[in-house]
């Protein structure tokens, strides 16, 4: 039990895990830009989008063209980014295209929680380098670390925007966010019952708990990443509140369990009172 509060300092990078990491993430991108953006691109109304500032120099080209040539030399690099993990140069352009295709997602809709977090993560993990490197292991750990933090903050801030909406819905009824007597409503008109406070299988009052275990695990999300040993467990917290939100409120959850999955669940921390072939002497 101790083993799972070790601080950070007890812990190396598994070049092995680090690398395979970045493979999946950066092929990530490339399927997330494929399949998410490539909808937008040929069914959207986009030659007569209001267009955030990145893209407004596609009103002096074909639109739609450009965006498609944008998406397939997007898709290119990612791919490009997956095979050469290490090229920071790929990286960094491979960040650079996904963060435009991310403000054509924002001129349709908004800039969502997965594709802010895909910027971050990738503009951090662009830095990672060899590990045949001098000194790659512990600078490794450090942007590894960045992007956990990162990621883990925009959580804890989830968290206290819920808070504040809760605040909020308290003074305005009409104000809408994930606040207990949403979660009653919901549970209740999934199971398909007649919505009644006082006698519905999921009162209010239970609604109060689940929502303030999701406060609660959200706002300490960012203080996990110095605990490695227990960002695993968090990892799947997160995930079933993910797959909770996404069975009752019908949110698309895919992102953040391929975020969830890659950068908590099978990080790539290991035990230094556990020595491996893999481990790297700091």
């Amino acid at each position: 039990m101790k083993s799972l509060f070790l601080p950070l300092k007890n812990y190396s990078i598994n070049s092995t895990k680090l690398e395979m990491i970045l493979r999946f993430f950066y092929a990530f991108l490339a399927y997330l830009t494929g399949m998410q953006f490539s909808n937008q691109i040929l069914y959207s109304d986009v030659e007569h989008l209001k267009l955030n500032w990145p893209l407004l120099w596609l009103h002096h080209v074909p639109i739609r063209e450009s965006l498609i040539i944008l998406m397939l030399i997007s898709i290119f690099f990612h791919l490009a980014s997956s095979l050469y993990v290490y090229n920071r140069p790929f990286k960094f352009i491979s960040c650079a295209l996904f963060f435009l295709m991310a403000a054509l997602d924002a001129s349709i809709t908004h800039f969502g929680f997965a594709n802010l977090s895909c910027i971050y993560c990738g503009f951090c993990l662009a830095f990672i380098k060899s590990n045949e490197i001098k000194e790659a292991e512990k600078d490794n750990r450090f942007y590894f670390l960045s992007t956990q933090l990162i990621f883990l903050i925009l959580y804890s801030l989830s968290g206290f925007w819920k808070i504040r909406g809760f605040l909020d819905s308290i003074k305005n009824p009409q104000w809408w966010t994930i606040d207990p007597y949403t979660v009653s409503y919901q549970f209740n008109k999934l199971q398909s019952f007649d919505f009644h406070l006082e006698n519905s299988l999921f009162p209010t009052w239970l609604g109060y708990v689940v929502w303030t275990g999701i406060v609660l695990v959200e706002i300490v999300s960012a203080s996990l990443v110095f605990f490695p040993g227990l960002q695993r467990f968090w990892g799947i917290l997160l995930f079933a509140f993910h797959t909770g939100t996404g069975l009752i409120l019908k949110i698309f959850f895919g992102p953040h369990a391929i975020l969830l999955s890659l950068l908590l669940i099978s990080h790539p921390y290991e035990s230094r009172k556990q020595p491996s072939p893999h481990l790297n002497s700091v």
